[in-house]
Formats: C-alpha cells, sequence, structure tokens
C-alpha cells in the first residue's frame, strides 16, 4: 500500500469502538490496513503508542507521511467533514 492514500488502525480485540471504526470504514468503501492488537499486548501497544485508548487510527498520504487522527470518533468527524457530500 505505498504511495497510496489509506488509513492504518490499530484495533483491539473485543474493543467495541475499534469494531466500529472498521465497520465505519468498511461502509465507507476506505482502503485500510488493520493492526490487530490482542488483549496481551495491549499495554505494549499503548507504551509504543504513547496513548491509552484504543483504536488508534493514522491517515496515510500519497507522500507516504502518516498523520494521527485519533480515535473512532474521530475518525468519523474527519471522514464526514473530507469526503461525505
Amino acid at each position: 500500500m505505498n504511495n497510496q492514500e489509506y488509513y492504518l488502525i490499530y484495533s483491539l480485540e473485543g474493543c467495541y469502538f475499534s469494531e466500529k471504526a472498521e465497520n465505519f470504514l468498511n461502509n465507507y468503501g476506505m482502503p485500510h490496513q488493520l493492526i490487530k492488537v490482542k488483549q496481551s499486548e495491549k499495554e505494549e501497544y499503548k507504551k509504543m503508542l504513547q496513548k491509552q485508548t484504543f483504536p488508534q487510527v493514522y491517515y496515510h498520504s500519497k507522500d507516504n507521511k502518516y498523520y494521527e487522527i485519533g480515535g473512532c470518533s474521530d475518525l468519523e468527524q474527519f471522514i464526514i467533514k473530507n469526503y461525505v457530500k
């Protein structure tokens, strides 16, 4: 998925908001890549991402840069603001 626009989601297994974010992107046909985080890996990813909640969503631009979107509600607002007319 290099040099393409897509969303990168760190999705925690069993997390309602992680599943909601995945479904939201699927419903709008937005390209995305999932990194499934197991409950046993949760603390490790929280440290790595320096965040306390899941999901964590990033936008990968055509110029190969990542931009932090935030969580599920941030993703919904971003998509609606930028893509839904």
